[in-house]
């Protein structure tokens, strides 16, 4: 059952306490990956920063990965397990050092509309076009998007955070010869101690972005810091060491050969996390901040040693005060566009605050300089304060509309793990066709759904599937690959146990409010900075369960010390740089595999329908 929220009108919010409301949590499958106690990531350095009294600096990475291939995820001293999701083969990536615990780890080509290639997110493209009346390209989210070459999407990197021997490294998994077990080549490391964070570069795997953080935050030699970076391959200094390519910058805070984003030292500007904007040429970036903003970037303003600030936008301008402000999530949600806008040369974007437990949807950022809008704040009620909460956005699972009603608008949920209780939030995003395109607009949040998932959820990220063929005519349901106190499991969410609410339940379509629902009343817009913006003369480019096999030895303990597989050297130039060719090396098709059984498919349970009102579609 899920809890209607207030009708979305700009600036409105409302606050959300699971302990009133009157639907009863449901209980996601689960399918064991492996059972081991794990420790949640609250913060970079934790374990050093706890000896010197420090607060810890919290962090919006993950402890694990997932792909229609593999699960990766962290064990301990540094170590990353990896098994395929097809044949339970397994390996141990070992090359962190042993007194490390991963902060972050990614797979190539599985954030934003890169999602839209395999699985239940295969789907939106049909709803697009059967929607599709003209062809538009407005300046948001789910334009035409530059697809991420199929044979890098096995290429994983890992991050050791702050004094890690090997702070940020990039792996290849492939099968073995044998097929029982799993081979990695370490493609490149990169030994820069203040790495906290990588993404992607939606389309090109020889870039990506890196965030930083330095102990203590240590004094800048002058009037700007930097924050994060943005690395390109080709323009890193390497030396070959042990066949892989490998860059060395000792202690040094800005990483050589990297464009910089840079920031005044005046206030606390550290930066918590950071997004790719996922459309047309990925030409924009947003990271939030411990002062409670975010900043748009522009790359293409780039001269090569930094990147351009277009808009420093006050998160909590018009807020009421809070002791905590800083900005320790950030999203841009490219799949979509703004609802009342046409030139909003950004996706819209979510902001967490108060340790993400605060959500706040923006619109885009307007190509004339002005602020976006802010359009809506969920909160989360009966949560320690000091707990941080997981956030990741993934579709909405689907189920076919009944014959009497519209057709599906592709939708999503924002998932809001607690970590100190076994509870999920499915905070679901409403949505809408823009009028007369393809394109899907964000209206607000329309309903929560909470989940109970038993054990409390450190980390979590969507886990793609390789499923072809996708028909509007039947359920598809969403898994969740994550990492639990006890256990790394796969939740699977059902369109049942996310469906929206009955109109009859109260809150959408009646003054009054569901059961556990509160009002916040706030200002409908935000005042830009005093300082100008650039003036903005550039013209912009247009342009199901799944089963495991059940002989895992259930996690990783101490004494876990098998020698690790091969490593198979594959870089052969000796001079500098040598990594800018890997993709070379590698843009050969990988060969689909064909698993010598298929999983069999869960069985649908049949759900009574209270209303023609269709489900959510997906995202």
């Amino acid at each position: 059952m899920s809890t209607p929220l207030p009708s979305s009108t700009i600036g409105s919010g409302a606050i959300y306490s699971p302990s009133g409301a009157s639907c009863a949590p449901q209980q996601p499958r689960a399918a064991p990956v492996a059972h081991f106690a794990s420790l949640p990531n609250d913060g970079i350095g934790n374990d050093i920063l706890a000896k010197q009294s420090q607060p810890a600096i919290p962090t919006s990475g993950r402890l694990l990965a997932a792909n229609s291939n593999y699960i990766a995820y962290a064990v301990k001293k540094g170590l990353v397990r990896v098994i395929d999701r097809h044949t339970a083969a397994k390996t141990l990536l070992r090359g962190h050092g042993d007194q490390t615990r991963i902060v972050d780890a990614a797979f190539f080509g599985t954030e934003g509309t890169a999602q839209r290639k395999e699985g239940i997110s295969a789907l939106w493209n049909q709803l697009c076009n059967n929607n599709a009346t003209t062809s538009a390209d407005g300046g948001g989210g789910n334009a035409p998007q530059h697809a991420p070459p199929a044979a890098a999407s096995d290429v994983l990197a890992t991050v050791g955070g702050m004094k890690d021997s090997a702070c940020v490294l990039i792996w290849k998994i492939k099968s073995g010869a044998d097929g029982n077990e799993l081979e990695a080549e370490k493609l490149f490391e990169l030994r820069y101690p203040h790495a906290t964070r990588i993404v992607w570069h939606p389309f090109n795997p020889n870039r990506f972005l890196l965030l930083t953080r330095t102990y203590g935050e240590e004094e800048w030699g002058n009037s700007t810091r930097s924050v994060a970076s943005i690395v390109e391959t080709s323009r890193l200094k390497t030396t070959l060491k042990d066949g892989h390519a490998l860059c060395e910058c000792g202690d040094d805070k800005v990483l050589n050969g990297a464009a910089q984003f840079l920031v005044s030292t005046n206030e606390n500007t550290g930066a918590n996390d950071v997004s790719w904007s996922h459309v047309k040429d990925a030409r924009h970036v947003i990271t939030g901040h411990d002062d409670g903003k975010v900043r748009l970037w522009d790359l293409t303003k780039n001269d090569g040693s930094a990147v351009s600030c277009l808009h420093e936008l006050d998160i909590m301008s018009g807020m009421e005060e809070s002791q905590d402000k800083r900005v320790t999530r950030v999203l841009f949600l490219s799949q979509y566009e703004s609802a009342d806008s046409n030139d909003s040369m950004t996706p819209p974007f979510i902001v967490g605050t108060d340790s993400n437990q605060t959500i706040t949807l923006w619109s885009g950022f307007p190509s004339n300089g002005d602020a976006p809008q802010r359009l809506r704040v969920f909160r989360l009620g009966d949560v320690d304060p000091a707990s941080l909460v997981s956030v990741e956005m993934c579709p909405s699972p689907y189920r076919p509309p009944v014959p009497s009603s519209s057709p599906s608008v592709p939708s999503s949920f924002l998932l809001l793990a607690e970590r100190k209780k076994g509870c999920v939030h499915a905070l679901h995003i409403e949505t809408e066709w823009k009028e007369g395109t393809s394109l899907v607009a964000v209206k607000g949040f329309d309903y929560v759904s909470t989940l109970n998932v038993v054990h409390p959820v450190y980390s979590f990220c969507i886990a793609p599937t390789e499923e072809s063929g996708a028909s509007l005519g039947e359920e598809k349901d969403v898994e969740l690959c994550c990492i639990q106190s006890k256990a790394v499991q796969v939740l699977t969410l059902s369109a049942a146990m996310c469906a929206a609410p009955s109109k009859d339940v109260g809150g959408n379509d009646r003054g009054d409010l569901a059961n556990g629902v509160t009002l916040i009343d706030l200002p409908s817009e935000v005042s830009d900075d005093d300082e100008a913006f650039e003036d903005f003369e550039d013209e912009y480019d247009m342009e199901d369960e799944a089963e495991y096999s059940t002989n895992h030895s259930g996690g990783i303990d101490d004494d876990d010390a098998e020698e690790s597989p091969v490593v198979v050297p594959t870089a052969t130039a000796a001079e500098p740089s040598a990594f800018s060719n890997w993709l070379g090396m590698m843009a050969n098709p990988i060969p689909v595999r064909v698993p010598s059984a298929p999983a069999p498919a869960p069985p649908v349970v049949a759900t009574e329908v209270k209303s023609p009102t269709p489900p959510p579609g997906l995202g």
